[in-house]
């Protein structure tokens, strides 16, 4: 791809101190091994793809160490950087023994003790004509101890012993998951006998034949979350049998948002999609920044690795629960069990983050950071726009999103349809889903309220753009909308509606704009208005903490005029509109009024206003998802102290069956 090299050559930023953690690690598993604790002197990394892990990998080479780097990517796949099909052929033979691997490490040591430049030079030898002679070498070496008979255990421990002659030596593997069989790879989960992880282990144990001393290399191997956490105890059989243990994975791989010095700092930036790829992992701003790659581009790689690698089943997607949940778990924050095999399935496929992996390697925590590039590939996605030159009457003539529901509910024709319709039958058929316990819906349907809520943001999206503006060079899901537009996409107010909460969302001629492209976990239960600009920047809606009185949902709203659009934005101008979500079936209480307009406010979460933001509307949208009858009803704000507390205010409670 255009500029994904040049990306990949940008100087190595590293704020959260992952390489000293990595280096640590390492160091870790060397003493380990020589004090025969474990089995082999091999450590993992794990982690999504694109988050820097070959990038920290190389940088080993400036760490004090000899690194021997060994990308396995198939010569024919985008990726960086460059890898060998000799190296690769080799190592991925279906006949690959323990042996062979020996021969393959003694050669590459052979060529280390004959250097004399620097250990950081020395990644830098390592070209194509070095790999093919340590191939060449290695085969010949093999093929002698074959004939001469010395390729038993013992003798291939005296072999590796001699050829250990420096010290912080590293072996890197890249793209490991090449040591197992595609389907291996593939969405089982069953690992019984490991036929198809076999050249793996034989690498394991060739390390294994190392010597217990500070000349003995280690290894380290990388790739995906479902590849590489088999790397581990879950493979471990014969290593439990010799009752020695395996080294943990590494997986702190903390590169997300390292480049927010460039995130947009006014309205105008905000409607600049370039902006936004700085969020997230690094490689998005990094190629923005090269500028040899358009918006078209960028998005062409985000949709692709959203897919899997694969951009031909783009118009068959999505086909399972499992690639329905990860579209939609981008946008909607959907948590997924540890123990799960989506879980990893996730990770290793459709770029969902590995937060934490437990000690027996069978519980992976996983989520999907708030990342506004893969928010727009996933936006393109469901909404199916892809190939569409310009936003198509279908979309523009859509009203509301009970609307847009309804009709794709009923005919299955996009992409939102299809989504709803796979999460629909996940759950009823009983396969996989949320009767399984792999999904939490939450206990008031509160993914049902976030899901709703992201189609009438993408209605109010499509709505908002210019007649001769493109879907697919705009960026179109990530700029701000006005709050209206959103709010009558969502609840299909009619003209007098619209001019209630447009009336009470004015304050002083300023309008009010919002941003749901995605939602994402409070850290804090109440967040103050510098954390809700930061939520503007990203695009991001809050969901509150588990048993928050009064409010499930936060979505800020910020106040100002196009005059203003190029003025750094101030938290004193930022809002929000405050979600309760009810899950009764039957007429609606006083109570459930009440509530709506008393405990969704400013006041009620105790957010800390000065008198200027104290001044400012806000929006308290009760959602009761289980009721009988489907409509709209607005009411009044409540109380003087309510009244008190805004320049004018909107309360609203929708009613609707969900599908």
């Amino acid at each position: 791809m255009i500029g994904a090299d040049l990306a990949f050559k940008t100087d190595f930023m590293d704020p959260n101190n992952v390489l000293p953690m990595l280096v640590k690690y390492v160091v870790k598993g060397r003493c380990g091994w020589q004090a025969g604790i474990l089995f082999s002197p091999l450590g993992s990394i794990v982690q999504s793809s694109m988050t820097g892990k070959s990038r920290l990998l190389l940088q080993l080479s400036k760490a004090n160490l000899y690194v021997f780097y060994i990308n396995l990517l198939p010569s024919t796949s985008f990726g960086y950087p460059q890898s060998f099909r000799c190296v690769r052929d080799y190592l991925t033979d279906s006949n690959l023994s323990v042996a062979r691997c020996v021969a393959f490490i003694i050669e590459c040591l052979k060529r280390l003790n004959e250097y004399e430049g620097s250990r950081e030079e020395w990644i830098k030898v390592q070209d194509e004509a070095f790999w093919k002679g340590v191939v060449d070498s290695a085969i010949n070496t093999e093929q002698t101890w074959r004939i001469m008979k010395r390729d038993s255990q013992e003798l291939l421990a005296e072999e590796f012993n001699r050829a250990c002659t420096r010290p912080a030596t590293l072996f890197v593997f890249d793209e490991a998951g090449a040591l197992f069989d595609d389907e291996y790879a593939a969405d089982t989960l069953d690992y019984a006998g490991h036929p198809a992880a076999a050249r793996f282990i034989r690498l394991r144990q060739a390390f294994s034949l190392a010597p217990g001393s500070v000349h003995a290399p280690f290894a380290l191997v990388a790739d995906t979350a479902l590849r590489a956490c088999s790397l581990d105890p879950s493979l471990a059989s014969f290593e439990r049998a010799c009752q020695k243990s395996l080294l943990p994975p590494f997986y702190l791989v903390a590169n997300a948002d390292i480049l927010l010095d460039r995130r947009p700092a006014s309205m105008r930036q905000l409607a600049d999609w370039k902006y936004y790829f700085n969020f997230g992992r690094p490689f998005w701003g990094a190629l923005v920044a090269t500028g040899r790659a358009d918006y078209r581009e960028i998005s062409d790689v985000v949709v692709t690795k959203i897919l899997g690698g694969s951009m031909k089943t783009r118009h068959l997607w999505p086909k399972t629960f499992v690639e329905s949940l990860a579209i939609v778990g981008i946008r909607a924050c959907i948590d997924v069990c540890p123990r799960s095999g989506a879980a990893r399935i996730l990770v290793a496929r459709h770029m969902r983050s590995v937060l934490h992996i437990s000690e027996d390697c069978e519980s992976v925590q996983t989520g999907y950071c708030s990342e506004p590039a893969l928010v727009e590939g996933a936006a393109l996605l469901l909404n199916d726009v892809l190939d569409s030159s310009l936003a198509g009457d279908r979309e523009r003539q859509v009203t509301s999103a009970t609307e847009y529901v309804h009709k794709l509910w009923g005919l299955r024709a996009d992409k939102w349809g299809h989504l709803v319709a796979a999460l629909k039958d996940g759950l009823h058929l009983g396969q996989v889903g949320l009767h399984k316990g792999q999904v939490e819906a939450g206990v008031r349907g509160e993914l049902v309220a976030r899901l709703l809520l992201l189609m009438a943001w993408d209605v109010a999206c499509l709505r908002s753009m210019l007649p001769t503006e493109r879907t697919v060079s705009s960026g179109v899901f990530l700029r701000p909308v006005p709050a209206i537009v959103f709010l009558s996409s969502l609840l299909s107010l009619d003209a007098e509606e619209w001019a209630r909460v447009q009336g009470a969302l004015s304050l002083d001629g300023i309008g009010a704009w919002v941003r749901c492209t995605h939602f994402i976990k409070a850290v804090d239960y109440v967040p103050d208005r510098e954390q809700l600009v930061h939520l503007f920047q990203r695009g991001a809606a809050l969901i509150t903490k588990d048993c928050q009185p009064g409010v499930d949902l936060m979505i800020p709203m910020y106040f100002c005029s196009e005059a203003e659009f190029d003025d750094p934005l101030q938290p004193e101008r930022i809002s929000a509109i405050l979600v309760q979500c009810k899950n009764i079936r039957g007429a609606t209480r006083k109570s459930d009024t009440d509530s709506a307009t008393s405990m969704p406010t400013p006041r009620g979460l105790r957010i800390r206003d000065d008198d200027e933001a104290a001044r400012l509307p806000f929006v308290s949208l009760h959602m009761s998802l289980a009721a009988e009858e489907q409509g709209v009803e607005l009411l009044e704000c409540g109380g003087a102290a309510a009244r008190s507390l805004m320049a004018g205010g909107a309360a609203a409670r929708s009613r609707a069956r969900t599908p």
